[in-house]
C-alpha cells in the first residue's frame, strides 16, 4: 500500500530515508595488481586510466604519453572487449572530483591520487638480471624504466635500486646489508606495488566514507529511530585453474554466510518440524560446520599458518604438512598423492577447491622489507609518503607494545 492511499484510509506507514553510509574493506584481492589469468583483467582502473584522451593523461604523468594497455607488463592487453574504458573513465573521474579528489594544479587531490596509481603501472616495468659482481646479487637491467619510476614517485633512482635489491639483517649490535636475486628482488617489487595500490585503496574508502557520514542527530531526536543495514559485497565461492591466498580468504567468507544462514534458517525449522513430530530430511546435507573447524580452530588451517608465519624458519610446504598431518581424518580436507608439497584440497559446502599455498606465508603476513617502506615513505607523492610514514609510525608501536609485554 502506498503512502497516499493510507493516508486517504486513515492508516500510518512508516518511511525511512537514507541518513549516509559508511564502507569497510574486507579483502582487497592485491594480487591481481600484478598478475591475472588469460581472458581476465586487473583492476579497471588501470584499463581506464589508459584509456583517457591523450592531453589529460600526460597532466597526470608525462610518462602516459601515446601509452596503451600493452606499454605496462601489470596491464596488458586481456583480450576482453566488452569494456568501454573511455567512457567508464569519465565516469570514474566525475566520481572522484565529487568526492573530494578535486581538479586543478600540480597539487590537485586528483593529479596526486592518480600519480601513485602511475607509480603501480610502473613498478611492473623495471626488471631485473643477475649482478656480475655478485654471485647472489641483482641489478635493475631496464634502466630506462628505473628513470620513469624515480620520476613518478619522486625518489632518486640510486635509493629506489637499493631498495629493491637489497635487504637488512639486525644482528647483535649492528645491522647488515645482504644483497637480494633477482627473483627476491621482483617479488619485493610487485609487493611495493600492491602495497601503494591497497593503500590508494583505502584513501578512496575513507574519502568515501567522509563525504556519507551521516549528519548528526538533532538535539531531542530519538537515537532509536536510525537503524542500520549491513551488506556484504563480494563474490561467491571461487574455484580457479591455480587458487591462492585470496581464494581461501573469499571462500572462508562464503562458508561462514553459509553457516549463518544455516543455523538462521533450517535449524530453527529442523526445531519447530522435530517439537510438531514432522520428518525432515537429513540437516547434515546443508551443515557446514565441520568445514569451519578445518579452518578456523585453534589447530585449524588459520591457526596452523599463523603460527607457522612466526616460526624463524616457516615454509609454505611445512605449513600444508602440518595441516595434513593434524587434520588427516578430516572429510573435510582431501588428501591426494598426487598433491605436490604445497597443495592440499578443501571439500568446502560448494565443491572441492584445490588451494596452491606458495606465499601463503608472505600473503598472510603482508609485510614489506624495511627498505621498501623507508624509500616510498621519502616519495614526493604527498598520498604514498604520508600513509607510508603512518605504516611506519604503526608498526613501531606494535614492537614497542611486544617489547614492553615481554620484559620482566
Amino acid at each position: 500500500e502506498d503512502r497516499a492511499s493510507a493516508k486517504a484510509n486513515g492508516r500510518n506507514v512508516p518511511g525511512c530515508s537514507i541518513a549516509g553510509g559508511t564502507f569497510d574493506t574486507y579483502l582487497l584481492e592485491k594480487a591481481r595488481v600484478v598478475g591475472h589469468a588469460d581472458g581476465e583483467r586487473t583492476f579497471h582502473l588501470f584499463y581506464q586510466l589508459l584509456a583517457a584522451p591523450g592531453d589529460e593523461k600526460v597532466l597526470y604523468w608525462t610518462g602516459l604519453r601515446d601509452t596503451t594497455f600493452d606499454d605496462f607488463r601489470y596491464v596488458g592487453n586481456s583480450g576482453c572487449d566488452e569494456f568501454d574504458d573511455g567512457k567508464d573513465w569519465e565516469e570514474t573521474r566525475t566520481a572522484l572530483i565529487d568526492f573530494g579528489f578535486e581538479k586543478g594544479g600540480e597539487d590537485s587531490r586528483l593529479r596526486t591520487i592518480l600519480r601513485a596509481v602511475c607509480a603501480v603501472l610502473q613498478l611492473g616495468n623495471v626488471a631485473f638480471g643477475p649482478d656480475p659482481s655478485s654471485d647472489e646479487g641483482s641489478l635493475v637491467s631496464t634502466p630506462e624504466e628505473l628513470k620513469k619510476l624515480s620520476d613518478v614517485l619522486g625518489v632518486p633512482a640510486r635509493e629506489i635500486t637499493a631498495a629493491l635489491t637489497t635487504r637488512l639483517i639486525a644482528t647483535a649490535g649492528e645491522t647488515i646489508t645482504v644483497p637480494l636475486s633477482p627473483i627476491a628482488a621482483r617479488d619485493g617489487c610487485d609487493a611495493l606495488a600492491k602495497e601503494i595500490y591497497s593503500q590508494v585503496f583505502e584513501e578512496l574508502v575513507e574519502a568515501i566514507n567522509r563525504n556519507m557520514e551521516p549528519p548528526p542527530l538533532a538535539s531531542g531526536d530519538d537515537a532509536s529511530r536510525r537503524g542500520w543495514v549491513s551488506i556484504l559485497d563480494m563474490f561467491g565461492f571461487e574455484s580457479f585453474a591455480v587458487n591462492r591466498f585470496e581464494q581461501l580468504c573469499i571462500n572462508y567468507a562464503n562458508e561462514r554466510i553459509q553457516n549463518k544462514y544455516v543455523m538462521d534458517t533450517f535449524l530453527q525449522l529442523k526445531e519447530e518440524y522435530e517439537e510438531e513430530g514432522i520428518d525432515i530430511y537429513d540437516f547434515s546435507k546443508v551443515d557446514n560446520s565441520d568445514v569451519l573447524h578445518l579452518i578456523e580452530s585453534p589447530t585449524g588451517l588459520i591457526g596452523v599458518l599463523n603460527d607457522e608465519c612466526v616460526r624463524p624458519k616457516g615454509s609454505d610446504e611445512s605449513f600444508v604438512y602440518k595441516l595434513k598431518t593434524i587434520h588427516k581424518d578430516s572429510r573435510r580436507l582431501k588428501n591426494d598423492r598426487l598433491q605436490r608439497p604445497h597443495e592440499f584440497c578443501v571439500s568446502h559446502f560448494a565443491g572441492d577447491v584445490k588451494y596452491d599455498a606458495r606465499n601463503f606465508i608472505s600473503s598472510n603476513q603482508d609485510q614489506l622489507r624495511k627498505l621498501l617502506l623507508d624509500c616510498a615513505s621519502t616519495s614526493t607523492n604527498e598520498l604514498i609518503s604520508r600513509r607510508f610514514k603512518a605504516t611506519i609510525e604503526a608498526s613501531k608501536k606494535v614492537q614497542s607494545n611486544f617489547r614492553r609485554r615481554r620484559a620482566p
